[in-house]
């Protein structure tokens, strides 16, 4: 294994020795042999270590939700220096990092793999940014003319500069977001009936679906009241709605709804008092759904009334139905996986994650059985 190994790994997977938004900080230090050093800019809301050559980051919607991790990054700009030194844990498992890698060398690595880069708009032309569409990775090169760039000296045009993982779950475009939201302005005096019919004509179907999703619970978010169920019919009449959508949704959903389930049952320590330095104590919400939904499953389980929030039982059996891999065909963050099979499998790992963190809230000890195979494949879900 080399450092060209890790960075693929991390591109493919949006995962950094299995690390993922499902990681507590606990569990982040304990693989990584220690705390990492608390990083500027942090607030009741922002928190993230510094482990040398990676970065993690946690964040919470307010003082009454769970820390959750939002995403990692690799600074590979700082590898030329002396002072960066990568975790052990890394240098143990691909050996050296060099200082400067091509970006060259790194596609043509993906390519091996049949593991396809997209390029985005980048807002600085002295960069250019690539995204791996299934796990929502992105790495940004070096594009300065005449290089070097009097910023990064050490670096030289087409280096590698950062690779980050996705922040968030599956987004539109600004401009398509922004007409969703006016799209949405009257639903939240609509009965259901007409809800209804306005879903019938909006909603899309295919990739952009999720993140379609997406938008309108984070419209809604502001429309309407969430995080206080008994006052937002609306969020919970789409949530509901949402359950029975392709599983990429699906894990959409379940996302949001731990937020409303964190917000009635808030953590011991999340009082308006609580110290903007206080430290996470909970894992993250799921990664971003791959970009090839698979069809909608008619035989799902059927949950409570859109009235109340579904029960653990209801989102464990949702989640275990909608996963597309069984354990035994789950090689998840495995090195090797192909471009192909990244979709499903980290589709499965979404669902799975938020299952898991159900299982305090279980009542069926047939539930709880049915997770075993997947918390022996993945322990740091316990």
């Amino acid at each position: 294994m080399t450092d060209l190994d890790c960075y693929v790994e991390a591109l493919a997977t949006g995962t950094l020795l299995g690390i993922d938004r499902h990681w507590g900080p606990a569990q982040v230090d304990a693989l990584l042999g220690g705390e990492g050093r608390d990083g500027l800019n942090v607030d009741a809301h922002n928190w993230f270590r510094d482990y040398g050559l990676a970065e993690i980051f946690w964040q919470r919607r307010s003082l009454a939700h769970h820390w959750r991790g939002h995403h990692f990054s690799l600074q590979l700009h700082r590898l030329p220096h002396e002072w960066c030194t990568p975790n052990e844990m890394l240098v143990a498992r691909y050996g050296e990092f060099r200082p400067r890698t091509s970006f060259a060398d790194l596609h043509a690595a993906l390519t091996e793999r049949d593991i396809p880069l997209v390029e985005v708009p980048y807002y600085d032309e002295d960069y250019r940014e690539y995204r791996q569409p299934s796990s929502g990775a992105t790495v940004l090169v070096v594009n300065h003319h005449p290089d070097p760039d009097p910023d990064h000296p050490a670096l030289a045009f087409g280096d590698l500069y950062r690779i980050g993982s996705p922040t968030a779950p599956p987004h539109l475009d600004r401009p398509r977001w922004e007409a969703l939201g006016q799209t949405l302005t009257p639903v939240p005096a609509l009965s259901p009936p007409e809800r209804a019919a306005w879903l019938t004509e909006h909603e899309p179907t295919g990739p952009d679906q999720s993140a379609w999703w997406h938008g309108v619970f984070t419209h809604l978010a502001y429309l309407d009241k969430p995080f206080e169920p008994d006052q937002s019919p609306v969020l919970l009449w789409f949530l509901h709605e949402s359950l029975s959508r392709p599983a990429p949704v699906l894990a959409v959903a379940l996302d949001w709804l731990e937020d409303l389930r964190d917000t009635m049952s808030p953590p011991a320590n999340a009082t308006p008092s609580a110290t903007n330095s206080a430290p996470p104590t909970a894992t993250s919400a799921p990664l971003p759904p791959g970009n090839t939904p698979p069809p909608a499953d008619n035989s799902r389980p059927a949950f409570a009334p859109a009235t109340a929030l579904p029960t653990a039982d209801d989102i464990v059996r949702l989640a275990l139905s909608a996963a597309p891999l069984s354990p035994a065909h789950t090689r998840w963050a495995a090195p090797g996986v192909r471009g192909p099979d990244l979709p499903a499998q980290l589709l499965t790992r979404d669902l799975i994650a938020a299952a898991t963190r159900q299982r305090r809230h279980l009542t069926s000890p047939d539930l709880r059985e049915q997770l075993l195979p997947w918390l022996e494949l993945w322990p740091e879900l316990r």
